[in-house]
């Protein structure tokens, strides 16, 4: 899929599976119509630096953005408007932003090393701050039922947050020798999946917050994304290595051959809902679709 003129950040699919959104750093957001593979018009404009993530709401009615400049923007995907004007509390980037599953919290994490909760009925935010002192927080995620917080951070920790309390939940999960670019929770949410700067994806089991089995190895690069199948059955992960391995989630083997395509980085990876399609975006300025 062509049409963004910079590297393409995130890659999400809206809850029906219908439509596909992609941020790029060309400050720009596209929708895609995923059985017809072509854009939904024009793309959405608002954001004045890097679109570094994009993220639908449970019921697919609003896309949110974060932006390398401190902005969170929120769109109607109808419309493909902006809501409102973008929102603002951190003091520096915003990596990363994920939608609760029940629809009613918004996450939102920077390079200022915090990560904000949002009330999406409301926009507003609380006084709280999830902090992680002296690590720079890279990749957030919720739990199926939303009552836990994953962050991967740049000392190659992750910490698992309750979301109540807003306070950590035990030791930071400890593992990788370099940054964790990016978490994701299983679907089931009995396994989270990170994925690192030292070329490897590690597995934990949530309710212990041990890693299950040794770091899955086979990339020759940075692992950037990580993405669970709706089954639970395979997790993906993309690379600075321009490809993509399929791994067996229960056995952590590779599954077949790397999936070659893209000819730069890859950032992002994301399963359809009923887990036919995945989707990446790379360095290269393109999405791509595979069976």
């Amino acid at each position: 899929l062509k049409g963004h003129t910079g590297s393409v950040q995130s890659v999400a699919f809206s809850p029906n599976g219908a439509f596909l959104a992609s941020g790029s750093d060309d400050d720009s957001i596209w929708l895609w119509n995923v059985q017809s593979q072509t854009a939904r018009g024009s793309p959405l404009i608002g954001h004045t630096a890097t679109v570094t993530l994009v993220a639908f709401s449970p019921n697919g009615a609003l896309l949110a953005s974060s932006s390398a400049n401190e902005a969170i923007q929120i769109w109607d995907v109808q419309s493909k408007l902006a809501i409102g004007d973008p929102l603002r509390v951190h003091h520096d980037g915003v990596c990363s932003v994920t939608v609760s599953p029940d629809g009613t919290l918004l996450a939102s994490l920077s390079t200022d090393e915090t990560i904000q909760l949002w009330d999406v009925q409301s926009w507003t935010y609380g006084d709280d701050q999830l902090r992680n002192p002296g690590a720079w927080v890279q990749s957030v995620a919720f739990s199926p039922r939303g009552t836990i917080i994953a962050s991967g951070s740049y000392d190659g920790n992750v910490v698992l947050w309750d979301v109540q309390s807003q306070t950590a939940k035990g030791r930071p999960l400890s593992g990788h020798n370099d940054a964790v670019f990016s978490v994701a929770f299983s679907p089931d949410g009995t396994m989270l999946a990170s994925g690192s700067r030292d070329f490897t994806v590690q597995l934990w089991d949530i309710d212990s917050q041990t890693a299950k089995g040794y770091p899955l190895r086979g990339h020759q690069g940075a692992v950037f994304s990580v993405a669970f199948s709706p089954d639970v059955a395979i997790l993906a992960s993309g690379s600075t290595d321009k490809t993509i391995k399929l791994w067996d989630a229960k056995s952590q083997i590779a599954k077949g051959s790397p999936l070659r395509g893209h000819s730069d980085s890859v950032g992002s990876v994301a399963f359809s809902p009923d887990g036919a399609v995945l989707a990446s975006s790379s360095r290269d300025k393109t999405v791509k679709l595979w069976n």
